[in-house]
């Protein structure tokens, strides 16, 4: 009896994580694929516009969300120590915090930046700096993207 018992436990220890794996494959594939993006490039050699100026142009929405960002590399004195304290920590910011760090940030090279709403475990809101020349801008909501696509003169929808 004791053998079976064993036998049984063992395949519920690989069958419960291999299920939990398909679930987070399954929820994450949907909300890659429900997310539109934009990408955004300067119109010069030296960007125009920054991480601030796209917060700026979501307003409210970017204000109210909780921020995690990665891989963040910017100049700025003490916004941008900041802002690389956050992405090295995993932090977590509220909208309003990251808006006035970004206030202060001269320049966002590279980075993500992911914004969720309160409660909820998946962002509705990505933007990557890219090399200091472009930001990409992907959401769940399309009327994001708009005011995004009519603040700025150069975007393109991303693939």
């Amino acid at each position: 009896m004791r053998g079976k018992a064993s036998d049984a436990a063992d395949d519920i220890e690989i069958f419960i994580p291999s299920l939990v794996d398909e679930v987070s494959r399954a929820r994450s594939s949907v909300w890659t694929a429900s997310m539109k993006g934009l990408t955004i490039r300067s119109s010069g050699g030296s960007p125009n516009f920054d991480l601030v100026d796209i917060l700026a142009a979501i307003g409210d929405d970017a204000a109210t969300s909780l921020w995690t960002c990665r891989n963040v590399e910017c100049s700025g004195g003490e916004a941008a120590a900041a802002l690389h304290r956050a992405s090295d920590c995993g932090d977590v910011l509220l909208g309003s915090a990251l808006l006035e760090i970004a206030r202060d940030v001269d320049q966002t090279i590279d980075g993500e930046f992911s914004g969720a709403r309160y409660g909820e475990d998946e962002p509705w809101l990505r933007i990557r700096a890219v090399d200091g020349s472009a930001f990409d801008v992907e959401s769940t909501r399309p009327s994001v993207l708009e005011r995004v696509r009519a603040r700025f003169e150069i975007v393109e929808d991303l693939p």
